[in-house]
């Protein structure tokens, strides 16, 4: 039985559903805000969020898989660390209070704005093709490169 409990909570995929739903009124300077594009693109704390991605963008896009993890850790951890903490929100339909999403979605959140073409764009002014990556190409050094 014991065994099957663990199972149960290690493999759960709906990580947000063990979070205690607190409900929040108003949301800080620190909050990340999901959703309500109006709502969350002028808030303070997304510009902040932002500006943190932004840093880390090319390093991510040159990064593989595991390294990418743990780029999207460091800054969630990063963000909560603040003082006071630095939460996800997003705002409930039917109370129209905000909860915490959990670091799961904060994880899966951070992960698609690095991954957002349309980011690159309105920060850097590069237009990117569909396929792939192309800043891996630009950026990563060749044979030819260190040819005196």
């Amino acid at each position: 039985y014991c065994r099957q409990q663990i199972q149960a909570t290690t493999h759960n995929t709906n990580h947000a559903s063990r979070i205690p739903k607190e409900k929040i009124e108003h949301p800080l300077d620190n909050d990340f805000l999901l959703g309500e594009a109006a709502t969350s693109k002028a808030h303070a704390g997304n510009k902040k969020y932002c500006r943190l991605i932004t840093k880390r963008r090319v390093e991510y896009m040159l990064s593989d898989g595991s390294h990418r993890r743990k780029i999207v850790n460091s800054l969630v951890r990063k963000w909560k660390s603040q003082d006071p903490p630095g939460r996800f929100l997003k705002r409930s339909t039917k109370t129209k209070l905000w909860y915490d999403v959990g670091d799961y979605s904060a994880k899966e959140k951070t992960a698609s704005l690095f991954n957002e073409k349309d980011f690159l764009e309105k920060q850097f002014g590069i237009v990117l093709d569909k396929n792939a990556y192309p800043m891996r190409e630009i950026l990563e050094p060749t044979k030819n490169d260190f040819i005196v």
